[in-house]
């Protein structure tokens, strides 16, 4: 063990070498002649006499292996100039000086692996008798001391030691109650007194002579630190600020800020005005490497896909859900698999725990039975939550979770015209619409405003040539909002959405990466009776797309052209299928928008495997 004493003469010619009113560093600024500057003021808070330590709590009567050392980790990562505590550092308790010896040596050796000074405090659990004190005037010397940085006193008192003597609350003792009263008058022009001890004598009586030490804190500015009861509390008495410390590994319910019990080292600044706190939750203080290169992409990695089961008649069959697992990282992955309960729909296993080394893939099929004959037009999909653990190179969990639904999909055809299409808004040259987007539908947004069919709602059709495929779209709705002066949420407007990738990859898609593996359209419908909007980011869109639209008596007609060329080129020349989405977006009073999809938007949770699958050529899953 590092001499103590010798880290408090570094403390006090520290001290004095930062005489207040040295000279601070200054920012040096480009020459600015505009009349504005892009700063808020130039006050830099560098002030030499300010400094930065930690506290670290409790870490006892039930330590969490692992908390308190995760703490010290963390605090290397933050740099105070020091680190203070307020006891209970080892679990202690013991009459067995072995034993006891053992816990001081796995504590210190935490401690020396720091840079950080770190500045003990006994607790209850350090020094609870005759042989635990003894053992600590062997290790540390002292049971109470004091230094002064900055021109800022320091006072570490020890409550334990009328305990050895018989009290049950701890107090402060006569020979200590005189130490601190020849400190304090030696000390009377400090700027400020930070008071650090075990147990909040404040809240307990008979403790010796705490009624003393606290008069004499009453005449100068001070702030006290406590720990022991395990639970954040602030105190503002005696003319200062008291603070109960929570934990740092010591047993706590850990129920949240709002009981104050959680795991936390202090940050204090210390300024003319008085320490600034800031409580940092162990969980809130991440390392710099806390995502690397080749974790980035486990972000929106998709380890599991799962086959679509296509309906021609669109009732629910029993048969065998297909799912992918795959683990295309570095690292191996544990999975997790669980179905939710269903009505119709009753899987042979309902939940799957399999380890997947890296690079590796497995298929699984799952039978299922059905309860009642039912279709898939007034069915819900059943829920798959999956849970995925990473064990990454440097022993670091990475944990991710997703939500599947499967549902058997009815498919849809898509059918040729030979009927020369112009995209100018009217829907003439169509024959019918058989999709529509409704009350029935999936509305999203504030669905007590939604006032049904009448409010807002839509029917579309979609055909194709050898150059476009066609999407007409005619909106019913009372009041359309089109006014370009309100802003693009409180506006009426449309969203398509197609994803012309192979069946198995599209039916998957959960509106993820949006320009890239689908097609994004989003508009608001113009002011004009005829128009072309203007798409959101149209430099990302396919060439030569088109979108016209028309005022009605109802509403707004919409048609849509995309280029078949950029069918091909996700689908596979030639192109055999797509995965379709429709939404209005309508929005009355200038109030923000209610979406009306006409299925679930694929980013929601009521989102299933190949929802809205259009096909020109009933598709082979194998090929």
């Amino acid at each position: 063990m590092k001499s103590f004493y010798s880290f408090l003469l570094f403390i006090f010619l520290g001290s004095g070498m930062a005489q207040r009113g040295s000279s601070q560093a200054a920012l040096i600024l480009p020459g600015n002649k505009e009349k504005a500057d892009p700063w808020s003021h130039l006050h830099v808070n560098n002030d030499t006499d300010n400094f930065r330590f930690a506290i670290v709590a409790d870490n006892s009567g039930g330590s969490r292996p692992g908390v308190f050392q995760d703490a010290l980790k963390k605090l290397d990562l933050l740099q105070p100039e020091f680190i203070m505590s307020v006891g209970d550092l080892i679990e202690g308790y013991t009459t067995d000086r072995d034993q006891l010896s053992i816990e001081w040596q796995e504590f210190n050796r935490m401690i020396d692996s720091m840079k950080i000074p770190f500045f003990y405090l006994p607790g209850n659990h350090d020094y609870m008798d005759k042989m635990s004190a003894g053992y600590w005037h062997e290790l540390y010397g002292t049971g109470y001391y004091h230094f002064v940085y900055k021109n800022v006193l320091f006072l570490c008192l020890n409550t334990e030691e009328s305990i050895i003597n018989g009290s049950e609350n701890g107090g402060i003792e006569k020979p200590q109650f005189d130490y601190i009263s020849k400190v304090l008058a030696e000390n009377r022009n400090v700027r400020w007194t930070l008071v650090f001890m075990h147990r909040p004598l404040w809240l307990d009586s008979n403790t010796g002579y705490w009624k003393e030490v606290d008069s004499l804190l009453a005449e100068r500015r001070h702030t006290v630190f406590a720990g022991h009861h395990h639970s954040y509390i602030r105190y503002e008495r005696n003319n200062g600020r008291y603070y109960v410390l929570a934990t740092t590994g010591g047993i706590s319910e850990l129920k949240g800020p709002s009981f104050g019990e959680f795991d936390q080292v202090v940050w204090v600044t210390m300024t003319d005005e008085g320490p600034v706190l800031a409580n940092l939750m162990l969980k809130g203080i991440l390392e710099e490497d806390v995502v690397t290169g080749d974790q980035v992409k486990l972000k929106t990695y998709q380890p599991l896909m799962i086959d679509p089961i296509f309906t021609p008649d669109g009732m629910i069959r029993r048969d065998s859900i297909r799912i992918r697992i795959s683990n295309e990282n570095n690292y191996p992955m544990w999975t997790a698999l669980k179905f939710d309960m269903h009505p119709v729909i009753i899987p042979e296993i309902i939940e799957l725990q399999k380890l997947m080394p890296a690079g590796s893939s497995e298929v699984i099929d799952i039978p299922y039975f059905v309860t009642r004959n039912a279709s898939v037009s007034n069915t819900s999909p059943i829920r798959l939550f999956g849970k995925y653990l990473f064990k990454t190179g440097d022993d670091r969990n990475i944990e991710i979770s997703s939500e599947y639904g499967f549902l058997p999909v009815r498919p849809e055809y898509c059918n040729y015209t030979r009927q020369p299409v112009k995209v100018d808004g009217d829907l003439s040259e169509y024959n019918g619409f058989p999709y529509k987007g409704n009350s029935q539908s999936v509305i999203t947004g504030d669905r007590n405003r939604y006032g049904g069919d009448f409010d807002g709602s839509f029917e579309f059709a979609i055909t194709y040539d050898d150059e476009y495929l066609y999407v007409a779209l005619s909106v019913w709705d009372d009041q359309l909002i089109t006014d370009n002066n309100n802003p693009r949420i409180n506006r009426d407007a449309v969203r398509l959405l197609l994803d012309a990738r192979p069946v198995r990859e599209s039916a998957n898609n959960r509106g993820q990466a949006g320009y890239q593996e689908m097609l994004q359209l989003n508009f608001s419908l113009p002011e004009s009776k005829k128009g072309s909007p203007v798409p959101d980011q149209g430099e990302r869109l396919p060439e030569q797309i088109m979108v016209s639209t028309r005022k009605t008596l109802q509403g707004a007609d919409v048609e849509i052209a995309i280029p078949v060329d950029y069918l091909n080129k996700m689908n596979g020349s030639p192109w055999k299928n797509f995965r379709f989405n429709l939404a209005y977006f309508d929005s009355d009073d200038h109030d923000p928008q209610n979406g009306i999809w006409w299925r679930p938007d694929w980013q929601s949770g009521e989102n299933y495997t190949g929802s809205g699958s259009f096909f020109r050529v009933f598709p082979d899953m194998d090929k």
